[in-house]
C-alpha cells in the first residue's frame, strides 16, 4: 500500500472466477467485466474482501439460472486443448501481411489441425494413463496425473487461454509416454507367443 500510495486489492478471486463461469462471457478475457469487478473494489474502500463477496454471490446467482454452463465449459476445454493456436494465428497474420497467402492459408487450416490434434492425443492418453493408474491403485503415480491435469481442469474454471497450458505441455508428454509404453508392452506380449510357434515350426 505504502508503494502504490494507495489501498490495492490483494485477492482477485472474484474477478478470475467471475471472467471464466458469467454466463455473459465466452470464458475469455474481457475488458467490461475487469471493469466491473474494479468499480466493485474501489465502491468497498479498496475492501477486497467485501468486494470479492458481492461479485461472488452475483456470480452464483448467475451460475443458477444458467442453462447453458455446460456447454461453455466444452467450449473452454476446446479453446486450451488447442495447443498452440495463437502463436499459430500471429504467424499466419505476419505471413499474410508479407505477402506469402498460400502460407498464411496453411497455418491457418491444415497445420493449425495438426496442431490441434496432437494436442488432444496428448490429453486422452494423459486421461487413459491416470484411470490405469487409479484402476490398478499406483498411488503414487495417480497423485501425479491429477496434479497436472488438475491444472488443466482449473482452467475450465478462470480465464481459458492455450497458453496458459504451455508450462505443463512438456509434463503431459511425460504422462502420455507412459501409456504409450504400457500398450508397447501389451502388444509385445501378445505377439511373443506367436512367435515362439512360428520357431518351433521352423
Amino acid at each position: 500500500d505504502n508503494l502504490v500510495g494507495k489501498k490495492v486489492s490483494r485477492n482477485n478471486t472474484g474477478f478470475y472466477l467471475t471472467e471464466g463461469l458469467i454466463s455473459t462471457n465466452d470464458g475469455q478475457f474481457r475488458k467490461k467485466i475487469k471493469d466491473e469487478y474494479f468499480n466493485e473494489v474501489i465502491k468497498n474502500n479498496y475492501n477486497y474482501e467485501v468486494a470479492n463477496e458481492n461479485i461472488l454471490n452475483k456470480l452464483k446467482e448467475d451460475i443458477k439460472n444458467n442453462d447453458k454452463l455446460f456447454e461453455l465449459l466444452w467450449n473452454k476445454a476446446k479453446i486450451v486443448a488447442n495447443g498452440d493456436n495463437a502463436r499459430l494465428g500471429f504467424l499466419a497474420r505476419s505471413a499474410k501481411e508479407c505477402g506469402n497467402s498460400s502460407l498464411a492459408e496453411n497455418l491457418q487450416g491444415t497445420i493449425t489441425y495438426i496442431n490441434n490434434f496432437y494436442f488432444y492425443i496428448v490429453i486422452v492418453l494423459a486421461c487413459i494413463g491416470l484411470f490405469r493408474a487409479i484402476k490398478y491403485k499406483e498411488t503414487k503415480l495417480m497423485y501425479i496425473y491429477i496434479a497436472i491435469l488438475g491444472c488443466y481442469l482449473l482452467l475450465l474454471l478462470i480465464e481459458a487461454q492455450n497458453r496458459y497450458i504451455y508450462g505443463f505441455i512438456p509434463f503431459l508428454c511425460i504422462l502420455t509416454k507412459g501409456t504409450l509404453l504400457k500398450c508397447q508392452k501389451k502388444l509385445t506380449k501378445k505377439s511373443v507367443p506367436k512367435c515362439k510357434k512360428i520357431s518351433n515350426n521352423l
